[in-house]
């Protein structure tokens, strides 16, 4: 019966045995969790009625993205998709803050800095008015904007309302 020797299928050094992470992957790792922190620290503190314009904000960041691993990756559609996603959502966010008369600094700062009022001031008187009343209203006008969502947006629902 022939001897059995010992295979040697591997490296004998101990150094050698144990699972080796690239460098690369641990830039991806901490580059991944700092976009995260970065992330829920941007969007934490914006309230309910400007979150629309932080969604778009956000589909306008991964355009954005995506063109640069375009770029990275030397992939023209994925540049020219990236750029139009960048781009419509960019003019979105604008065209969104315009219609809230805000800006987009201080939508993306979430009240950073405002001071909190104590009491609303009241301009003009109320009126009532009946359905009659408005639709003679809406059939005289030359033209009706109609904003879905608009009074959520101008309340601010995120701040303390009163019922």
């Amino acid at each position: 019966m022939p001897a059995q020797t010992a295979r040697n299928d591997g490296p004998t050094d101990d150094r050698q045995n144990h699972a080796h992470i690239s460098p690369n992957v641990w830039l991806l790792v901490v580059v991944t969790a700092l976009a995260l922190l970065l992330g829920l620290h941007l969007v934490a503190s914006i309230g309910g009625g400007d979150m629309p314009v932080v969604v778009s904000m956000l589909n306008s960041y991964s355009g954005w993205a995506a063109a640069a691993s375009g770029f990275l990756l030397g992939n023209d559609l994925l540049i020219i998709t990236g750029a139009l996603i960048g781009s419509s959502g960019a003019y979105l966010s604008y065209i969104m803050c315009k219609a809230m008369n805000r800006s987009f600094l201080s939508v993306i700062a979430g009240g950073f800095g405002a001071t909190a009022s104590s009491a609303a001031t009241v301009e003009g008187e109320h009126r009532e008015i009946d359905a009659a009343g408005v639709a003679e209203l809406l059939a005289d006008a030359r033209s009706v904007v109609i904003t879905p969502g608009y009074g959520m947006a101008s309340r601010r629902p995120s701040t303390r309302s009163r019922t």
